[in-house]
């Protein structure tokens, strides 16, 4: 069973943040004090963000630091100019980063750090690449790619810490294929590897996926799956419910739109579409709270927009959820069908029985009058969702607002003068 399912997918058919194919604007990466971001994937550097009981933001310099809890004072983790790219383990006890390669896009050289002591482990990685989201939950070690530095092939290798590079074990690479390139990462509840694969050639993926079964004890030596496996459109992983993944893509909808995909199914035709294309064009979004899902649209005059969406009523959903999933229970155990895990059962019985149940819009994000939103980041369980908005005077300001509350707030000014790491 999964560590936790959140009900915002078993109750709606859908979860997770929702981003389509979003390339950084101008304005984020000429933000005062910010450095240019390619994509905003989570977590973006242009937004705050938030793992454990930590809270990471870049301040104004271009230092990252850290809050080791809510209204506490601000300390220097990584000094400006030391970090391009930052993923943080999943209870905070340590950022890995990369060092070089200004824009993100590497190779670069990946260290880590102990969050509490500010001082580096002996670990360092050469002529890699890391995505925000590496780690596996039990927080021994994180996913990266390598590059050979000679014919330029990319491979996927796990490296746990204390090892030597040396000794990392090499998880994926496709050999025919020396040309295509990889970004790795590890699912929101722990339970999949995911790898999104490309081809230099144009924008499009594939989706390639390891369930590696125990969040606590993972097993990357699992099979492969194929779960997109051509190059026709672009595809990437946005979260999961269970066995099923949400997929961002371009498919049939250049706008983008977001399809549940069952991954014992490999047939895309038989995938619905959860969030269909629509006349504004669909930036991103992001699950937070367990049962809410935050849609960030830019209009064709440019100006974005930030909606949340969650059920009218969660206790009665989460009832109606647990009599569905008991009634699919027993109906398998008395055909004796247990091919599927139970974390597969909440999106097949709403898509097999019943009628399907839609979030509902409940308020908007306040947005500063002229400003744009311009990053997002949250946590699926967390209540707490940090965005950041390029103001109309071109200064940059983010909040935190509470999913559950309907609040927002800006985000604490950093001190004036943080205390260095120890």
């Amino acid at each position: 069973m999964h560590r936790h399912i959140r009900w915002l997918a078993l109750s709606v058919l859908i979860g997770g943040y929702v981003p389509t194919t979003v390339v950084a604007q101008s304005t984020a990466a000429n933000a005062p004090g910010r450095s240019a971001i390619t994509e905003l994937t989570p977590p973006s550097l242009l937004a705050p963000f938030k793992t454990g009981r930590q809270y990471f933001d870049v301040d104004a310099s271009g230092a990252l630091q850290v809050r080791s809890g809510e209204g506490t004072a601000p300390r220097m983790l990584l000094p400006v100019g030391s970090f391009s790219v930052v993923a943080p383990s999943p209870n905070g006890r340590y950022v890995a980063y990369g060092v070089g390669a200004a824009t993100g896009a590497g190779p670069y050289q990946v260290r880590v750090r102990d969050v509490q002591t500010g001082r580096d482990l002996p670990d360092v990685l050469h002529n890699a690449r890391i995505s925000p989201a590496p780690w596996s939950h039990d927080e021994k070690g994180f996913l990266y790619v390598r590059q050979d530095s000679a014919s330029g092939r990319e491979r996927i290798y796990y490296h746990g810490l204390g090892r030597a590079e040396s000794n990392d074990a090499l998880i994926f690479s496709q050999f025919d294929h020396p040309e295509w390139r990889y970004a790795a990462r590890v699912s929101d509840d722990g339970h999949y590897a995911v790898f999104t694969i490309s081809y230099p050639a144009d924008s499009h993926t594939r989706i390639y996926f390891i369930d590696l079964d125990d969040p606590a004890k993972p097993n990357f030596g699992a099979p492969v799956v194929k779960l997109v496996q051509s190059f026709d459109s672009r595809y990437e992983f946005v979260d999961n419910a269970g066995s099923y993944f949400f997929l961002q893509t371009d498919r049939d909808a250049p706008r983008g739109r977001i399809i549940l995909a069952n991954t014992d199914v490999i047939r895309e035709t038989r995938w619905p579409s959860l969030i269909p294309e629509a006349d504004d064009t669909l930036l991103f979004a992001r699950t937070a709270g367990d049962e809410y899902l935050v849609a960030v649209y830019r209009s064709a005059t440019g100006a974005t927009s930030a909606r949340l969406y969650g059920p009218q009523d969660p206790s009665v959903l989460r009832n109606e959820m647990r009599e569905r999933m008991d009634s699919l229970r027993k109906a398998r155990e008395k055909e004796g069908d247990n091919r599927r895990s139970d974390r597969g059962m909440g999106p097949r019985g709403l898509m097999g029985g019943g009628p399907a149940i839609r979030l509902e819009p409940r308020s908007d994000l306040p947005i500063p009058t002229g400003g744009s939103i311009i990053a997002m980041n949250s946590v699926a369980d967390d209540a707490q969702l940090f965005y950041t908005v390029k103001l109309s005077d071109g200064k940059v300001q983010s909040f935190v607002y509470d999913v559950k509350r309907s609040t927002s707030q800006p985000f604490p000014e950093p001190a004036a003068n943080p205390s260095p790491g120890k």
